[in-house]
């Protein structure tokens, strides 16, 4: 067979309570602070490192833990340790990150002020508090009005501290605790916020019932009934296809490899459009040097962050022959 290798490859954050003084004392406290399709799937291998998507997990349409995006503060606040706060009413972050007022001092414009006597204006007593409703999240604009989680008490006011970041995504986490979106029936949502049909049947037998990849998968030619054609990098192969979908964690080159113990003969493709048809082919390999007997393949090829990739891989042997063990490895582009 040909061999046919292709390359393609005011920012101020969440606010913490005010302290009280003179009338009553309810604000943070304690240690030291500093200032300042059918039945045909392919066959997982015991104790493989598959690392592959249950299809038919997830079809609730909520993303997993990997799909929230970093929380970003909105301009008004200002990041300090992975919280957003408004450094000019803090008591934890006065005027800056780490610098906290003493005592019964309360932060106001980004200085620490001292009270004095009482519960002196512009504080306010709140059952057995003394408070500043200005600036206070359990008293805010009045007292026992709280804001909640992802705001802050701005002038009297709850408003939020993060900035969505959806980008495109079409489901999951926004980072501020709200959705970018649902799925429909019958559909899941990536750890790339997009909604993806479950498949219910016929699993890997088609770029439509493709099964997720994120780095490895070992499987048996068993039992499948697709075939997918053409390949251009090669004649139709002998028995049915098995498709995988992969998902880019971020931009770069991917290297997929379908190898063998037994060197088992196989072709493989990538696609670029869940229709997987000759116009979206990327790249395909036939015979690749570096694999078992020279006839498994490899393929490299630029992919976009959180974009979908169709991994199309096909034996070349005879039905009649054993089925040989295959190993698909997916090498993401590596992290910044």
């Amino acid at each position: 067979m040909p061999r046919f290798t292709l390359l393609s490859v005011f920012s101020l954050g969440l606010i913490a309570l005010l302290a009280s003084a003179g009338c009553g004392n309810s604000r943070r406290g304690g240690g030291s602070r500093s200032r300042g399709a059918d039945s045909g799937a392919p066959t997982p291998i015991d104790g493989a490192d598959t690392s592959v998507t249950d299809p038919d997990a997830g079809a609730t349409g909520d993303a997993g833990e990997d799909a929230a995006p970093p929380r970003t503060c909105t301009s008004d606040f200002t990041d300090c340790d992975g919280s957003c706060v408004d450094i000019y009413t803090d008591i934890d972050h006065c005027g800056a990150c780490g610098n906290f007022c003493e005592g019964d001092e309360y932060c106001e414009g980004g200085t620490c002020i001292d009270p004095g006597p009482g519960c002196a204006s512009p504080r306010t007593t709140c059952g057995d508090s003394c408070v500043d409703t200005r600036s206070d999240l359990g008293h805010c604009g009045g007292c026992y009005n709280s804001c909640d989680g992802g705001e802050a008490c701005r002038s009297g006011s709850c408003v939020s501290t993060c900035t969505p970041s959806c980008g495109g995504a079409e489901c999951g986490d926004d980072g501020c605790g709200g959705s970018c979106g649902g799925c429909g029936s019958g559909e899941t949502c990536t750890p790339s916020r997009y909604c993806e049909a479950v498949p219910t049947t016929g699993v890997g037998e088609s770029c439509a019932t493709a099964m997720p990849i994120t780095s490895s998968a070992s499987f048996i030619f068993a039992g499948h009934a697709a075939d997918h054609t053409p390949f251009s990098c090669g004649t139709s192969t002998v028995r049915p296809d098995v498709v995988y979908v992969y998902t880019a964690p971020r931009g770069g080159d991917v290297t997929v490899t379908a190898d063998s113990v037994g060197g088992e003969d196989t072709m493989l493709a990538v696609y670029d459009a869940s229709s997987c048809g000759s116009a979206d082919e990327l790249v395909c390999s036939d015979d690749a040097s570096g694999t078992v007997g020279g006839v498994g393949s490899s393929v490299t090829f630029f992919a976009a962050s959180g974009q979908r990739y169709y991994l199309v891989v096909a034996p070349y042997e005879e039905p009649s022959a054993p089925a040989e063990t295959i190993t698909l490895t997916v090498s993401s582009p590596a992290a910044p």
